[in-house]
């Protein structure tokens, strides 16, 4: 939504969330993943953004957070700082004279999702939308995704796979996957009418028990480690990359398969399971993953997995059957773990109103 009000401009925009259903991980170095747009507990981040008269300054607030860029130079909190990249060169890229006769002031709402379902990519595509509409453009969907992807590598130490930022921008569950090759780094996504199969329901854990967060560039070091990866993912060998990405390539397939009305909530329950097992000898889950697991399963789950990076405080998805859902979240609330509802959302980042 644009409103013109005396002494300046003002647009509101939102993002959703995402999960990773299956290809975390390998989804850097070229496999495959299918990740889903999704409004946890209803909910959808909010960018609100007043553009005033002014001289080229941007400023973000998120709760008791602040921070702003001028003339190139960043300042407040470092956590913000991406936000505010992907904002300028979103702004000068398609409101460059608007821009440098502006001030910029974004307030971000987040969605209270939780670690693991791509904040910093919806927080970032909300507000450059939102800044971008009040300074009077409209992006495009790669536009958006390609100003999201300023902020993105900036979070993730120039390794973001791209995944998080072009499933907050899109309207439907992706298949996505980044092609290297000698003229460069590529992506190929394609937009999936996918659903659970009958009878089953999604639950989403905060898997956080005490101790220390992991961050997600820790996990990413950890998966390289425990994989001998000793290249960037641009730069590692063919042969080393087919065989890092050819067995969760084979269980995106073996999913995607499942997900429709008329797949077996079952076989997907085992996929799930499976696709844990992988990351687990990755060295990217922890206790807390394994004991959200074990409490689901015990309680009735069909199959759990961690999503996203993994961790301390990361997430995981349990399948539930529709009748034992409620049984299998009382379980796990009593083991003091956060549960949430995680719909699947069909309007990817975009203008409110």
């Amino acid at each position: 939504m644009q409103q013109t009000r005396p002494g300046g401009t003002r647009a509101t925009a939102s993002a959703p969330n995402k999960i990773i259903l299956a290809g975390e991980h390998s989804v850097v170095y070229g496999g495959k993943a299918i990740s889903v747009p999704v409004e946890v507990n209803g909910k959808r981040t909010r960018a609100v953004v007043n553009a005033a008269k002014g001289s080229g300054r941007i400023a973000v607030t998120a709760g008791r957070q602040t921070s702003s860029l001028m003339d190139g130079k960043a300042t407040g909190d470092r956590e913000l700082f991406p936000v505010l990249y992907a904002v300028d060169a979103a702004s000068k890229s398609h409101a460059k004279e608007r821009l440098a006769e502006s001030d910029v002031h974004i307030v971000l709402h987040f969605s209270g999702a939780p670690k693991g379902t791509g904040n910093s990519a919806s927080m970032s595509a909300a507000a450059v939308c939102a800044s971008c509409a009040a300074l009077g453009t409209t992006l495009t969907k790669e536009e958006l995704f390609n100003a999201t992807m300023v902020a993105e590598n900036e979070y993730h130490a120039g390794k973001a796979s791209g995944l998080d930022p072009m499933t907050v921008c899109s309207d439907e569950p992706i298949v996505f996957s980044k092609i290297f090759s000698k003229k460069g780094v590529r992506f190929d996504y394609a937009q999936k009418k996918l659903s659970l199969p009958e009878g089953c329901s999604l639950l989403l854990v905060n898997a956080l028990f005490g101790g220390k967060r992991a961050y997600t560039d820790e996990m990413m070091d950890a998966f390289a480690g425990a994989n001998r990866i000793d290249a960037a993912p641009e730069a590692l060998a063919q042969e080393k990359r087919k065989s890092l990405i050819a067995p969760y390539d084979m269980l995106v397939a073996d999913m995607e398969k499942e997900l429709h009305h008329k797949g077996s909530a079952e076989t997907l329950g085992e996929l799930f399971d499976e696709n844990h097992a992988l990351l687990s000898s990755s060295e990217v889950s922890c206790h807390s993953i394994e004991r959200v697991r074990k409490v689901a399963r015990i309680a009735g789950a069909l199959g759990a997995k961690l999503t996203g990076a993994g961790g301390n405080g990361s997430c995981v998805l349990v399948l539930c059957p529709i009748d034992e859902a409620q049984n299998i979240r009382g379980a796990l609330e009593h083991q003091d773990f956060r549960c949430f509802d995680a719909p699947f959302s069909h309007r990817g980042a975009g203008i409110d109103g």
